[in-house]
């Protein structure tokens, strides 16, 4: 079934190019370490929600905003969606997830500035595939709550967009 026919999962609205533009407009650009710096700060928040225990709604916003921060990581290693695509959890342990996800961040930020620095000794694609292990189990995680990443994304740039338009109107 389709996205846009299976009534559990609806059409997706946001896409790579719309959040950056999005966010480039709202932020201003940012280099690919600050952009990483902003994902682990956003990690350290959902490792914290998952070690208290907080409420599944907080963590699953803390994956949202992490995944978030990666957006412009993927345009630079030259993937048309940071997302990827879906599948299943495989482990039902958050804290297990949280812990493997700082991991690959860590791998991640090696090979991105290896990638924007231009060293021949590490491809693109192993940065890509680093990114998609972070993302894949930040998916894995928010679906341990009954949740899509996916559609966490649009419902969560659908808040930024209109809190935008409530602080900009007269």
């Amino acid at each position: 079934m389709t996205a846009t026919t299976n009534p559990e999962r609806p059409a997706r609205y946001e896409t790579q190019a719309s959040i950056l533009t999005w966010e480039r407009h709202t932020f201003g650009p940012s280099t690919p370490m600050q952009t990483l710096a902003r994902a682990a700060d956003e990690l350290a928040g959902l490792f914290d929600a998952v070690a208290t225990s907080s409420e599944p709604e907080r963590i699953v916003g803390k994956a949202t905003a992490a995944a978030l921060a990666l957006v412009s990581i993927g345009e630079l290693l030259g993937t048309t969606d940071w997302l990827f695509g879906g599948r299943e959890p495989r482990m039902y342990r958050p804290a297990r997830l949280v812990g493997y996800t700082l991991t690959q961040l860590g791998l991640l930020t090696f090979d991105v500035e290896l990638v924007s620095t231009g060293d021949p000794a590490r491809s693109q694609s192993v940065a890509l595939r680093n990114l998609r292990a972070v993302v894949g189990a930040l998916r894995e995680l928010v679906g341990c709550y009954g949740r899509d990443l996916t559609h966490e994304v649009d419902r969560a740039m659908a808040a930024a967009r209109a809190l935008q338009k409530r602080r900009a109107a007269p």
